[in-house]
């Protein structure tokens, strides 16, 4: 979609003052000095690699009808022939101009963001597939709260929480309308340079008032008729069944906003959005109104870029700042978790999920062979959840889908109903084989120590026979991960193939070198992937079950600066021919 043309005053207002003088109308947006055409505004923020600053003079030459230009870090810019505005914070800024440029896309959708470390993926894709195609639905979150406010504990039919703000207003309230905001182009996006390393305890710190920073118009939390609910994440952007590919979970700014824009275009009610700590610290999502936030769960992951935990706690707990929102469905049995619920603001209705405790509480849960059984209390009654999806992990993450689809109004018997027939998306313990003789093989996205163990731990319950491991490590990536994963590896696999996996610019000798100093034994090493998982496959035996680990639905194994063509999936079809 192409936004139509604004006024550059109306885009920069509240950001920077633009004289009358300086007014124009601008008909796109770049950050990439190469895409810049005819009357476009040039946004200029310095990354990693390159800095936009460089390719003003570039921008000028091709037709741009003004230039905004970071600041914060003393640069300034001598005389240019066409309005330049020099802007501190730029990047955080452009979600905002975006959002306008198109013209508010969130606020005509229901936006559902959801972050954690793990099971952002499986959480989209399955709300993707209950909520498209449903039906008319309207939330209505209007019980009087439980005592606490906040995560009730109790069996059976718990209220849902509201805050005391709704609770002084009386039971049964309507539920308060939700905001939204807008999308871009695709751009090239500058890496934004690291944030600063965090101190402290992790415990999310205080957050702001819902809807600092910018007025908003309300909306029902409601649509009419048939609806269509789209996707941004890891596997890609669309709608269910139809995803294009994407670079990053969460796009670039403009990318979000134009991308939101589609969407509405395209008939989309709802959007199903992962949303990185790397976007919330990077101001990826800046402009998008959110009405509902959802946090799976907390655990190591990404601190090469954010230094510590307490630094990537702070940026998932920003995602229940941002402004709109009016649900948060919160992991009542994650220590984060439990912290944020205490955090979130009053006007946001918050809903807890867990097996320990939550208001969305499997009271029962089963591992069986072919998937797992749940029974679930919530604040509308009970009911039965059957799912192909295997794991305890999983059982979470159908609980906080189900507290989802809850908070959006879905009657509680057609949101088991449909959650029930959701499918796990690619990569994400993905079944091969496991007849005629051969080992199950698992696919799967693990990369973190907790994703492994929780992985491993899930398929011990469903082995027959012996369970086989093959992983490795990403290069360039938290070092400190990597012994931690290959004690998990040892401890609860039987047998264990070490490999490649996207070693960067690091040697694979070297990193397979820092998982093995926490192991006791040295397994097989095997550098070239597709062979590693062939000889596990070759070795094990019926009964057995083979996990590949790490890559999940990716299609590449990165060496260097070089993608190379590279699938575990398409390795074990062919590996295992027509049995796959």
């Amino acid at each position: 979609m192409t936004g139509k043309p604004r006024q550059l005053r109306e885009l920069l207002d509240g950001i920077t003052r633009v004289p009358g003088v300086a007014n124009r109308e601008v008909r796109g947006l770049q950050t990439d000095s190469r895409r810049v055409q005819p009357g476009d505004l040039f946004l200029a923020v310095p990354g990693m690699v390159m800095d936009g600053r460089d390719y003003i003079g570039d921008a000028v030459a091709s037709g741009a009808a003004a230039i905004v230009y970071e600041t914060g870090d003393g640069f300034a810019l001598r005389a240019a022939p066409v309005p330049v505005f020099g802007v501190s914070g730029l990047r955080h800024q452009i979600g905002i101009i975006a959002e306008r440029f198109y013209g508010s896309p969130s606020r005509r959708l229901v936006v559902i963001g959801v972050t954690g470390t793990n099971g952002k993926t499986t959480c989209t894709q399955l709300l993707a597939q209950a909520l498209d195609n449903m039906e008319s639905c309207e939330s209505t979150l209007g019980s009087p709260p439980s005592p606490s406010g906040r995560g009730n504990e109790g069996e059976g039919r718990a209220p849902l929480p509201l805050s005391p703000a709704h609770s002084r207003q009386g039971a049964h309230e309507p539920c308060a309308p939700v905001q939204r905001r807008e999308s871009p182009p695709d751009f090239r996006e500058t890496p934004a340079s690291p944030p600063a390393r965090g101190e402290g305890a992790l415990t999310p710190t205080p957050l702001p008032q819902a809807g600092e920073g910018g007025s908003v118009r309300s909306e029902p939390l409601r649509a009419r008729g048939a609806r269509r609910c789209a996707i941004i994440g890891t596997l890609g952007y669309g709608f269910p069944g139809a995803l294009n590919a994407s670079m990053h979970t969460t796009p670039d700014a403009m990318t979000v906003q134009r991308l939101l824009a589609d969407f509405a275009e395209q008939g989309a009610v709802q959007v199903a959005m992962e949303v990185s700590s790397h976007a919330l610290e990077q101001g990826r999502v800046n402009g998008v109104a959110f009405g509902v936030a959802v946090f799976t769960n907390l655990t190591r992951d990404h601190l090469d870029y954010h230094g510590d935990m307490q630094a990537y706690g702070k940026a998932k707990a920003g995602l229940f700042a941002m402004e709109g929102i009016k649900h948060a469905v919160i992991n009542h049995d994650d220590a984060f978790g439990r912290s944020l619920l205490g955090g979130v603001d009053a006007r946001i209705r918050a809903l807890s999920y867990g097996i320990e405790g939550g208001d969305v509480r499997a009271r029962e849960l089963r591992l069986l062979p072919d998937g797992l059984w749940l029974r679930v209390a919530t604040p509308e009654g009970e009911t039965e959840l059957r799912s192909p999806l295997i794991g305890r992990f999983n059982a979470y993450n159908l609980l906080a889908v189900l507290a989802t689809l809850l908070a959006l109004g879905v009657k509680l018997d057609e949101a088991a109903t449909r959650l029930s027939r959701a499918s796990a998306p690619a990569g994400r313990v993905e079944r091969f084989g496991g007849a005629r003789g051969l080992p199950l093989v698992v696919v799967d996205y693990a990369h973190t120590p907790d994703a492994l163990e929780k992985i491993l731990l899930a398929l011990r319950e469903h082995a027959r026979g012996k369970l086989w491991c093959v992983f490795g490590c990403g290069g360039d990536r938290d070092r400190g991960k990597r012994p931690v994963m290959g004690e998990i590896a040892e401890r609860l696999a039987d047998r264990v193939v070490l490999t490649d996996d996207n070693p960067r610019h690091e040697s694979g000798d070297a990193i397979i070198a820092d998982i093995l100093g926490g192991m006791n034994a040295a397994p097989p090493v095997i550098r070239e992937r597709k062979a590693a998982i062939a000889e596990a496959i070759r070795s094990a035996g019926e009964g057995d079950i083979v996990l590949i680990a790490g890559k999940g639905h990716e299609d590449y194994q990165q060496v260097g600066d070089t993608r190379l063509p590279y699938s575990d999936r398409d390795a074990v079809r062919d590996l295992l021919g027509e049995a796959a």
